[in-house]
């Protein structure tokens, strides 16, 4: 049997067709996009799905983390995911709007570093990602969301008795005039 899966006001619903014949599920889609779209929709015809809340979520994703991914990203996924969960409560998870995952950012920015802040959104990201694979989202909200730029810093210099160390055990040839350009 056909669905129609539509967004409405900001939520997902589903509208069963009751049919197996694709051109009959294709003129039930027709009909709710026009209502949709001449705001004659009535959603009270539409049994409404229950909503995915953050917690839940959260846990469902955890369990598949621990199967799949290391012990390292397994504690960043569970901390990352105990961060937003603090931040905006047990809500459900298709509220969650770029918007307030920007909030999110400039929160965490009083507290932690760009790196940090960084790994966070990854991990938080490939979370919302996995949630578009179960159906629970249609949308990344983080996904226009831009990670902070981290300065880049210069590596490290030798010294002068470091390049006078280094002289001392280069080979002749031309090794030591590849060596001698890069000290320059």
């Amino acid at each position: 049997n056909y669905f129609v899966v539509f967004m409405y006001r900001g939520r997902r619903y589903e509208k069963a067709c009751k049919t197996s014949q694709r051109p009959i599920a294709d003129a039930i889609r027709r009909t709710v996009e026009s209502q949709v779209a001449s705001k004659t929709f009535k959603i009270e015809n539409i049994q409404q799905q229950p909503q995915k809340m953050l917690a839940e979520y959260a846990e469902e994703y955890l369990n598949y983390s621990r199967t799949t991914k290391s012990p390292k990203t397994v504690e960043l996924d569970t901390l990352s995911l105990r961060k937003l969960k603090a931040f905006t409560g047990d809500v459900p998870l298709d509220s969650i709007t770029t918007q307030r995952m920007e909030q999110f950012k400039s929160t965490l920015a009083k507290e932690y570093s760009a790196t940090t802040i960084n790994m966070t959104l990854r991990s938080l990201s490939a979370a919302f990602a996995k949630a578009i694979v179960w159906k629970y989202l249609e949308e990344n909200p983080l996904k226009k969301v831009e990670q902070i730029r981290i300065a880049e810093e210069d590596g490290p210099f030798l010294t002068r008795e470091d390049i006078g160390k280094l002289r001392g055990v280069m080979p002749s040839g031309l090794y030591r005039d590849f060596i001698e350009t890069a000290l320059y």
